[in-house]
């Protein structure tokens, strides 16, 4: 099970030949100094090491394991007089799905051990993309422990199924390290002053590993793993984590009043969307919904008077290019850069009044307008992603329009309507009107 391989000490061989070659004499002289070598022996040993079943509270000599269920918190154990020597390996796991890894382990010091810290850290961005409520790996070790002169012993533990489940994280022992496994990045904080501290610091850290996606998605579940002193490791496996959505500054102003009748009203809010990252990021939004038009009652302020239901369309006020799918469209806003946006009316509607009346806008049934952040890690490719929500949200049966003293964007609540048509359809051209109110 176990064997050593030990250094030799001593000169090297070598047989030297001195030919000279003399003009007058006709002599040849020969010279062969052969060296010896000695062979000198490390007397090192290594006690063999045990393998601790904490659910069987036993150990069994490390020749007599073999290959069965094991608990992540089952250990490696050496002798206390191999603590100065150093120990080194190679693991190799076959996943649920039936994916290989392999890797070597770091150098440590050859004392007690838990299994699951003798697996290496990046396998662990592995178990994080593991869909399994409880995923099953079959894992083997073949370790080698040195000493200071170089002598070594290597030994193998035979293959161990693994379930994974969650390990206590003890606050109160000192931590070692604590790091972020993610399907595409990890994140490591040495030891760290304050455990709880560090884990959530480990989402927001400048120093990553692997691809950089968090600007992207702002959340997502990894695993967490805390190295101790004592050679436990904890294990939170589904770990989520949550950073602010982007700083995305919406400005929106109630640009829609009644307008004299010679005057049609098009343009009811204007959206103006700035970017305040650095990084580029895409927002999504509805090209057209469907709105219910209100006025404002001339004789009495904050009352308003039920009008046509309309389309209302999206337009950008200057051009820039977007992807578009279904009912939605995309765009890439890059670092500083912005946006603006204006709702539009499809038809003409002509209110005649004070331009100091306000029109509402609500939007019928459950249907929801509003900026959403796309939060994915490929927001290019124009398919149904992960949105959240930016900025205010035109919800059904929600009203809005122009704050009478700030003139900004507000809701209204619990408006106070009448069935009375404060604007109409018709063409400029004609005295008719085509249409009132179709409430």
């Amino acid at each position: 099970m176990i064997r050593k391989h030990l250094p030799r000490i001593g000169h090297g061989t070598q047989r030297t030949w001195l030919a000279l070659l003399l003009v007058i004499a006709l002599g040849l002289l020969c010279a062969c100094s052969p060296s010896s070598q000695e062979d000198i022996a490390d007397p090192w040993s290594l006690e063999e090491p045990s393998l601790e079943r904490v659910g069987q509270k036993a150990k069994l000599r490390l020749s007599q394991a073999s290959a069965e269920f094991a608990d992540l918190e089952d250990r490696l154990v050496f002798s206390p007089k191999n603590a100065q020597d150093r120990l080194s390996g190679e693991a190799q796991c076959t996943t649920s799905s039936g994916r290989r890894l392999k890797a070597e382990l770091p150098k440590r010091p050859a004392t007690s051990s838990s299994l699951a810290s003798l697996l290496p850290g990046e396998f662990f961005r592995t178990l994080a993309m593991e869909v399994e409520n409880s995923p099953e790996w079959t894992c083997s070790w073949r370790f080698r422990v040195h000493n200071d002169r170089g002598s070594v012993h290597s030994f193998r533990l035979p293959s161990q199924r693994l379930k994974f489940r969650d390990l206590p994280m003890a606050a109160s022992q000192g931590a070692e390290s604590v790091a972020l496994q993610c399907p595409t990045w990890s994140a490591q904080i040495d030891r760290p002053t304050n455990l709880q501290a560090a884990i959530e610091d480990l989402p927001r850290t400048d120093r990553i590993q692997g691809v950089e996606s968090r600007h992207k998605i702002r959340q997502g579940i990894c695993v967490l793993i805390a190295d101790f002193e004592n050679g436990q490791r904890g294990l939170v496996r589904r770990h989520p984590w949550v950073l602010p959505p982007p700083k995305i500054e919406i400005q929106l102003e109630a640009t829609g009043s009644y307008q004299p009748s010679s005057r049609p009203l098009s343009e009811i809010f204007r959206l103006r969307v700035i970017n305040r990252e650095t990084h580029e990021v895409w927002i999504e939004f509805k090209k057209q919904f469907q709105a219910r038009i209100l006025g404002e009652s001339s004789n009495t302020p904050g009352t308003w008077l039920a009008s046509l239901h309309t389309p209302i369309e999206i337009q950008a006020v200057t051009d820039f290019e977007s992807l578009e799918f279904d009912d939605r469209r995309r765009v890439r806003l890059a670092g500083g850069s912005e946006i603006q946006l204006r709702m539009s009316l499809k038809r003409l509607m002509f209110c005649p009044g004070s331009l100091e009346r306000r029109i509402g806008l609500m939007s019928e049934g459950a249907e929801t307008w509003g900026i959403n952040w796309v939060e994915h890690s490929h927001p290019e490719h124009a398919a149904p992603l992960p949105t959240r929500a930016l900025g205010p949200q035109l919800e059904g049966g929600k009203m809005w329009s122009r704050d009478p003293f700030t003139k900004g964007f507000v809701e209204l609540l619990n408006p106070i309507a009448i069935r009375e048509g404060p604007c109409a359809d018709r063409d400029p051209s004609a005295s008719g009107i085509l249409a009132r109110s179709d409430d």
